[in-house]
């Protein structure tokens, strides 16, 4: 279960770099197209949001597929 969960953290950040193609192919609204549109009219205090708000949401769900794999394996968590 634990390599499962490790790999499924990772694949997060292919979800969302396939959200901004999705959004911008389908014409759906959403933080991915607003990104593409922000590259396109430069607007860099948008594109910094964009990108700081896609890695805090990266680094929370590895954070917390982290700790989930520390529960769920007893050989990792300390022994004192």
């Amino acid at each position: 279960v634990t390599p499962t969960l490790s790999l499924s953290a990772v694949q997060f950040a292919f979800l969302l770099g396939g959200t901004v193609l999705i959004e911008r192919l389908f014409s759906y609204p959403g933080i991915g197209s607003l990104a593409i549109t922000a590259v396109v009219g430069r607007d860099l205090p948008l594109i910094q949001a964009v990108v700081l708000t896609f890695a805090v949401l990266f680094i929370a769900i590895n954070l917390a597929v982290d700790g989930l794999v520390v529960l769920l394996n007893p050989r990792l968590r300390s022994s004192h």
